[in-house]
C-alpha cells in the first residue's frame, strides 16, 4: 500500500514528508508527488491530486466519520473488538489527512491514534477500501536552543523556535522549580532537544534532553535519564516530591510503555499503554497510590482488572490478575493489596500489566514512580558521567548574547541527511 507520510519536498518553512511503499505496482505513485503546488486555504494540491488537513471533532465517531465521507461502513464492522476498541481512542482536536483525486473521491486517510500509530484507509489493487493500524513515520532532529529572555518564557520559545510544543514540555518542566513571575529580562535558557516533524509539522512530544535556566544569579538544571524517563538536576536530584509506587515484586520488565509495538498473539500493531512486569503467580499487587476503585471485574484481553481514580485526574490498571480482593467503590491505601498475580485474558505468561493515565490519557507510569528523592550509587555515578557532557553544552550555550538555532544531524532521523544550521538574532 501507499503511504504519502515520508517523502520529503519543501516550500519554503512547510515541508511535505512521502514514503513509497514496497510493491512496485504503486511506485509510479510517487511520480504524482514531483508537482507539490501549496494552497493555504485548502490545503494543498498534487497535480490533480489534493490533501487536506482535518481536525477531529468533540463527539466525533469513527462511524459517523465513514458515514459523513461515504466510506464502506464495513471498514467498522469488520473490525475485531480490539481493533474497534482502538477508533475510540481517537482524541478531539486530532489533526488528520485526507487525499483525493481529480474527482474529488478519497484516496487515502491517514488519523494518528498516538505519536506512534495511525489508522491508514487506503485503496487495493482491485480498488477496494481498506483499513490497517500502521506506524507513523515522521522526521527527528537534534536541535539547540540558546535564548535571552523577555518576560514572557513561552512567548519567547515559540518567537525564537516557533515550536510551540517545545514551549509546553520546557514549561511543565520548570514550573516545579521556577516561578515565572520571577522572570526578568535578560535570562537565558539553554537548551539541548529533539524535536519531532510529521507532514512538515512539529508533531507530538519534543524530547528535551537536558536544559538550563539562569535567573537572579542562579542556575535550574535539568537532565533526562533514559533509563526512567525522569528528570533530575546536576546533583542527580529529583524534583518529584510524592509519587507512584512500583505495584508489585517482579523477575523482570517484560514489556515498557510504547505507543507502537508489534502485539506478539494479535500478529499486529498495538500501542502497549503500560509496563508489563513478569512475575509469580500469587505475587501481592499493592495499590500505587492511594484512590477509589471504580472497576473490579473482567475486561476483555486485559482479564480480571482493577482500576483506581486518584486526586488530580490520575487513573491507575492493573490487568491480568490472577483474583482481585477489592470491590467497587472501595477506598484504598497505597501499597494496600487489592489482588495477586496471574495469567488472565490476552496474555502470554504471567505477569501484571500496569497502566497510568491522565485526565483519561495513558502515560508512561515509570516517569511518575518515585523510588528516592534522588539517584545513589552505581547508578548516580553512571548518570552524572553521562550528563557532564550536556552539562558542558549547556553552558557554552547559556554564554551566547543572542537566540541561536543549530539543526545537526540525528542518525536516526528518517531523513537521509540534515545539514547544520545556525540562526542569530539579537534581542533588544
Amino acid at each position: 500500500m501507499f503511504d504519502y507520510t515520508t517523502f520529503g519536498l519543501k516550500f519554503g518553512n512547510f515541508a511535505i514528508i512521502a514514503h513509497h511503499s514496497k510493491k512496485d505496482l504503486y511506485l509510479r505513485r510517487l511520480l504524482l508527488f514531483s508537482l507539490l503546488f501549496f494552497n493555504i486555504l485548502h490545503g494543498f494540491t498534487l497535480t490533480d491530486r489534493r490533501v487536506e488537513d482535518k481536525v477531529w471533532h468533540s463527539g466525533e465517531t469513527f462511524l459517523g466519520f465513514l458515514e459523513e465521507n461515504m466510506l464502506p461502513l464495513r471498514l467498522y464492522y469488520d473490525l475485531d473488538d480490539e481493533d474497534e476498541k482502538i477508533t475510540s481512542d481517537i482524541r478531539t482536536n486530532t489533526l488528520y489527512q485526507i487525499l483525493r483525486n481529480e474527482d474529488y473521491e478519497i484516496e487515502q486517510v491517514l488519523i494518528p491514534l498516538n505519536e506512534e500509530l495511525q489508522i491508514h484507509i487506503f485503496k487495493d489493487l482491485e480498488g477496494k477500501y481498506q483499513l490497517a493500524i500502521e506506524p507513523i513515520r515522521y522526521q527527528t532532529r537534534e536541535r539547540k536552543l540558546a535564548l535571552k529572555l523577555h518576560h514572557i518564557f513561552s512567548k519567547d520559545i515559540v518567537k525564537a523556535t516557533d515550536n510551540f510544543l517545545l514551549s509546553v514540555e520546557l514549561e511543565q518542566l520548570y514550573r516545579k522549580v521556577f516561578d515565572f513571575k520571577r522572570l526578568k529580562k535578560g535570562d537565558r535558557l539553554a537548551v539541548l532537544y529533539r524535536e519531532k516533524i510529521r507532514l512538515g509539522k512539529f508533531y507530538g512530544t519534543q524530547q528535551v534532553h537536558a536544559a538550563l535556566l539562569e535567573s537572579h544569579g542562579k542556575k535550574y538544571y535539568f537532565f533526562l535519564n533514559p533509563k526512567d524517563g525522569k528528570y533530575y538536576d546536576e546533583k542527580g536530584k529529583t524534583k518529584e516530591k510524592d509519587g507512584f509506587i512500583v505495584p508489585c515484586k517482579y523477575r523482570r520488565i517484560s514489556s515498557v510503555f510504547t505507543k507502537k509495538r508489534w502485539h506478539p498473539i494479535l500478529r499486529k500493531y498495538r500501542a502497549h499503554h503500560g509496563i508489563d512486569y513478569a512475575g509469580a503467580i500469587g505475587t501481592p499487587i499493592r495499590a500505587a497510590y492511594g484512590g477509589k476503585v471504580i472497576f473490579a471485574g473482567r475486561k476483555g484481553g486485559y482479564g480480571n482488572t482493577v482500576v483506581i481514580k486518584h486526586k488530580g485526574g490520575y487513573k491507575t490498571l492493573y490487568a491480568h490478575l490472577q483474583r482481585y480482593k477489592v470491590f467497587r467503590g472501595k477506598r484504598v491505601k497505597k501499597g494496600e493489596v487489592i489482588g495477586y498475580l496471574g495469567n488472565t485474558g490476552l496474555s502470554t505468561g504471567p505477569h501484571l500489566h500496569f497502566g497510568l493515565s491522565l485526565n483519561n490519557v495513558w502515560i508512561n507510569p515509570a516517569r511518575k514512580i518515585v523510588f528516592t528523592k534522588g539517584l545513589s550509587g552505581k547508578e548516580r555515578k553512571n548518570f552524572m558521567k553521562a550528563i557532564a557532557k550536556y552539562r558542558e553544552e549547556l553552558e557554552k550555550l547559556e554564554a551566547e548574547a543572542s537566540v541561536q538555532i543549530i539543526v545537526e544531524e540525528d542518525e536516526n532521523s528518517t531523513t537521509a541527511k540534515t545539514k547544520s544550521e545556525t540562526r542569530e538574532k539579537r534581542n533588544g
